[in-house]
């Protein structure tokens, strides 16, 4: 047995087990760092299990260091974003080791849309890049002992996919231990990874951190985005490179190389506020770099937002709580005539003014924009879509303070007043709408509450906030019909 494989003795496995496991290695399911993969299948706890097996081939160089190292990184390593280590063999110059079998394969094969593979949505896709952006964090972060994993491999042919769609890192045979809590460097006498998703600075320095692998992490977000590979050209012969998405994404035409299929999916506000993440990922200056920890969760409120139904508004003033308001399921409401809007926004510097001031430029209708960077709000005129404009600025946070239409202003529903609120819902059986009722009457303010099952309509009245309402509601797919006064 190789020297510093002893706290991992207890995952020791006989070579003639494995051959067993693989039919002598019959079926090829790729090939990995240093050797091909095979499927098997493995009696583990007493139960038949599907098992991915990497050989080491001694052609490749490297192989022997590759394998100690995964085998010792991978060692009691738990999460379910990480490709978990099953077990290995070290007999002789048999070097194996056994992993978890991720029935998709890996992300490369599904970024572009096509004909022979399963056409990933862009919901799934942002899916996927939550899962792969928590097991790169916690490799960076979390794997105790006050250390840290840099992968210095990541790309989309190292995220494996499992039978529920769930990413998960893997291929950690080029990673390196360090300290974690500082950002450390190392020195890498040879540096190593994938052309076109490594770290420039990387390659020629030799010193890599952390942020190495968010800039790697970086071009795979923008292959997801774009449905296109780095490593191969499209039908066109356009190659997808840092270089390119960062040009197309400064000079605001980065729909261009989004692939159609795709774009029709998805929002001018996803667009936007993904292909900013990624951008910040290819910082050129490494300092300027989010952590993982940071990108992880710029992602997951992404994808939050993108599973929360819209926020709700109404007018105040002409349309007052006595006489009946439509609510409209948008952000906003739209208007037809020229607004003046302030806008605060959470820029920090000139560089985010203008990429937010180039941003709102594009949108329909703008007719000027000033930027009051002490207070950090922006006063927007035009005949806008506003809704639009609460989504363009949506990596910024923005807050809609005023929009000024003639004498009316626009602001968020609430009231003191008892109301009777009308909402259509999505409730297929008695067990549904009775846990609706009940959602509903533990509300502040709640008074009574009527079902018309007929038409799947609920009248509440109460002094409630009609917001807070459909927030409640959203499992049963609430739609906001009427506000009214009980007088009328």
């Amino acid at each position: 047995m190789m020297a510093g494989l002893k706290e991992s003795q207890h995952l020791t496995l006989p070579f003639k087990e494995i051959e067993v496991a693989t039919q002598n290695f019959l079926t090829c399911i790729g090939k990995g760092g240093y050797g091909e993969v095979y499927k098997g299948e493995l009696v583990m706890a007493g139960k038949p299990t599907m098992v991915a097996v990497k050989r080491l081939n001694e052609k490749f160089g490297q192989g022997l260091k590759e394998f100690l190292t995964e085998v010792q990184l991978l060692t009691g390593q738990e999460h379910p974003n990480l490709i978990s280590l099953l077990g290995y063999c070290d007999e002789g110059n048999e070097k194996i080791i056994v992993y978890e079998y991720a029935e998709r394969r890996s992300l490369d094969r599904y970024i572009r849309p096509n004909d022979t593979t399963y056409c990933l949505t862009w919901l799934e896709r942002l899916k996927i890049c939550v899962g792969a952006a928590r097991g790169l964090d916690h490799l960076h972060s979390h794997v105790g002992k006050h250390q840290s994993i840099i992968h210095r491999d990541i790309k989309s042919a190292n995220i494996l996919l499992d039978d529920k769609w769930v990413a998960k890192i893997s291929d950690l045979g080029l990673s390196k231990l360090s300290l974690a809590g500082l950002d450390r460097s190392m020195v890498i006498s040879h540096a190593c990874g994938t052309p076109g998703y490594y770290d420039p600075e990387y390659i020629t320095s030799g010193i890599v951190t952390k942020k190495s692998d968010v800039y790697s992490f970086g071009m795979v977000l923008f292959e997801v985005l774009c449905g296109r590979l780095c490593t191969i050209k499209d039908d066109n012969g356009l190659l997808l490179s840092a270089k390119l998405v960062k040009d197309y994404y400064q000079k605001s035409k980065l729909e261009e190389i989004v692939h159609p299929i795709l774009r029709k999916q998805m929002s001018t506000f996803s667009m936007h506020k993904f292909s900013g993440i990624a951008y910040k990922c290819l910082h050129d200056d490494r300092e300027q770099r989010p952590l993982m920890d940071v990108v992880k969760k710029e992602l997951e409120e992404m994808l939050k937002i993108e599973l929360s139904p819209s926020g709700y508004l109404a007018i105040e003033g002409t349309s007052a709580v006595n006489q009946p308001v439509v609510i409209q399921p948008i952000s906003i409401p739209t208007t037809q005539k020229t607004t003046v809007t302030v806008v605060k926004v959470d820029v920090h510097d000139d560089e985010e003014k203008r990429m937010a001031m180039k941003a709102l430029t594009r949108q329909q209708g703008v007719e000027s924009i000033a930027a009051d960077m002490k207070d950090k709000k922006f006063t927007i005129t035009g005949v806008i879509d506003l809704e639009c404009i609460a989504k363009t600025l949506e990596q910024w946070h923005p807050q809609i303070l005023t929009v000024a239409v003639g004498l009316e202003k626009v602001k968020k529903f609430s009231t003191q007043e008892t109301v009777v609120i009308v909402v259509k819902v999505k409730a297929h059986d008695n067990k549904e709408t009775n846990k609706a009722i009940v959602v509903v009457s533990t509300l502040p303010g709640f008074e009574s509450i009527d079902m018309d099952m007929k038409d799947k309509k609920l009248t509440i009245i109460g002094v409630m906030d009609p917001v807070l309402v459909v927030r409640k509601l959203r499992k049963w797919h609430p739609v906001l019909l009427t506000v009214k006064s009980p007088k009328d």
